[in-house]
């Protein structure tokens, strides 16, 4: 994984290759611990499709909006982050490559601390969303060191750290999937794309970062780093399934977060210009180049038997699907630029110019009625 780093938040990213890998059977629970990939199954297809729809829901939600005095507003992508994606996210790959044994309880627990708080957060929305629930759920309560708590809030977090326990317990992959799919709609809401120009440096970093340490580091280190630290750390940077197909050693196809979350936000960054340029094309790109290049990797992987680079399919796809439409809209240069926080002369003529097309229409509408009357 990856981190942000920012005065008013630290935010995790995961990367990972999509790939089948082998299932050891350990106290009747199925984990997925060895790199080898395998032949097509009909659980890389439901992964697929899952990892489609997250996207596609998940670009949806609104922002996070933090007030002002705790930090701020959201994580905004900056060319530095995207530079630190690759300096800091290598030095991590290597020392877990080297010192896994030494490092992999702390890694573990740090990361199921952040599980915990991912989940009690999404657990939250769930529960405060309930219709006609008790009056009692809002009740707030004064808690020494964490200050003035909601009910709501308190059944979250016990709920969010029952899930955890249980998985650090059992590592069972539906409680893995739950804790991934929480993490990877959470940052959907803090982590924000400014403009196509950030988007594009970030992903095509990605992009060199994932292929490298999948296929470039085997020429170096003997082996693929990618590969080797996520079989081998049992944590929930990714979602897993086991294969439907009786095999002598059973296996789980996965796909990693971090093949989620990074072309996701460009996906969310589609959205929101979609509803201020006006426009329906842009989120769909992005959803339809998505799932292409999702359903290109799982058929490469599943024709050679080989774990594949998601970044390799996914950056050319939904990038590429989102620049063609913008292209064809004219609206490129905006795009380039970012439309959310500047409100560029460009985008308030553009906004004008529908206001005063929207104006003649009303204006056309009254006279047509006068005529009539």
């Amino acid at each position: 994984f990856f981190f942000f780093n920012d005065t008013a938040t630290t935010e995790i990213y995961t990367e990972q290759i999509v790939g089948s890998v082998r299932c050891v059977q350990e106290t009747d629970m199925k984990l997925c611990n060895q790199k080898e990939a395998s032949y097509f199954d009909w659980s890389m297809a439901i992964l697929m499709i899952s990892a489609t729809l997250i996207v596609a829901y998940g670009a949806r939600q609104p922002l996070v909006q933090v007030p002002e005095e705790e930090g701020g507003g959201t994580q905004e992508v900056q060319a530095f982050h995207a530079i630190m994606f690759i300096v800091l996210g290598s030095t991590f790959l290597v020392l877990m490559y080297f010192f896994l044994q030494y490092i992999e309880t702390g890694v573990t627990l740090f990361i199921s601390f952040t599980s915990t708080v991912a989940t009690t957060f999404i657990a939250y929305e769930i529960i405060s969303s309930i219709p006609n629930r008790p009056n009692f759920f809002s009740k707030e309560h004064e808690i020494p060191v964490f200050g003035t708590i909601s009910f709501e809030e308190i059944v979250s977090f016990i709920l969010a750290l029952c899930v955890v326990v249980w998985w650090y317990v059992t590592r069972n992959w539906i409680l893995n999937n739950v804790i991934g799919v929480s993490i990877v709609l959470v940052m959907f809401r803090v982590i924000k794309l400014p403009n196509i120009k950030i988007a594009t440096l970030l992903l095509c970093l990605a992009f060199v970062y994932d292929i490298f340490w999948v296929f470039g580091s085997t020429h170096i280190f003997g082996d693929s780093v990618m590969a080797y630290v996520a079989t081998k750390l049992d944590v929930p940077i990714k979602i897993e399934m086991p294969h439907f197909k009786d095999e002598p050693i059973p296996r789980c196809s996965l796909v990693g977060l971090g093949d989620m979350v990074l072309p996701g936000i460009l996906v969310a960054f589609a959205f929101r210009h979609d509803k201020i340029l006006r426009t329906a094309s842009y989120y769909f790109s992005g959803v339809f180049g998505y799932a292409v290049g999702i359903g290109l990797c799982g058929f490469i992987l599943a024709f050679f038997g080989v774990a594949q680079p998601a970044m390799l399919y996914l950056v050319p796809c939904v990038l590429g699907f989102i620049v063609v439409s913008g292209y064809r809209n004219k609206q490129l240069g905006l795009l380039w630029k970012g439309c959310e926080n500047q409100g560029g002369e460009e985008t308030n003529t553009l906004r004008q110019n529908d206001d005063d097309e929207n104006k003649v229409q009303i204006d056309l509408m009254s006279a047509t009625t006068r005529t009539q009357k």
